[in-house]
């Protein structure tokens, strides 16, 4: 199981994938979904344990932006451990709402991280970003 120690780089460095899913599955653009990281308080989303930290996925038709910073209307919540098998693709969102690992704020939130986070396993061999 890998462990992100960046968050904010992770999703900044995913951002055009996840913008080309949500293009591809027709989503309404532009589109911003938050995404709350919550500590501790064992897997559940809905524990009542504190926010971490917030990022914002700003997606229009040209441009992706990751935010940190405030509360967002359309946003997923999960625990800090949960966002690494989510990126990626380890899990999908169906899944993790199935099993109550991930909640979301409205329908819309759900719609979006349905056809974002798929679960498509998503590998990149360790040795690509050696420099020759």
């Amino acid at each position: 199981m890998a462990k992100l120690l960046d968050p904010l780089a992770a999703l900044r460095r995913l951002g055009s994938a996840l913008a080309a899913r949500a293009r591809s599955a027709k989503a309404p653009l532009p589109m911003e979904l938050g995404i709350e990281l919550r500590s501790g308080g064992g897997r559940k989303a809905r524990s009542t344990s504190g926010v971490v930290e917030r990022f914002r996925l700003l997606i229009d038709k040209r441009s992706v932006r990751v935010e940190t910073g405030g509360p967002s209307k359309h946003c997923l919540v999960l625990a800090y451990s949960d966002l690494t098998p989510l990126l990626l693709g380890e899990t999908s969102a169906e899944t993790m709402i199935q099993s109550s690992r991930l909640r979301t704020t409205t329908p819309r939130a759900k719609q979006l991280a349905l056809a974002i986070f798929k679960g498509e396993m998503y590998f990149r061999p360790p040795l690509d970003d050696l420099l020759a």
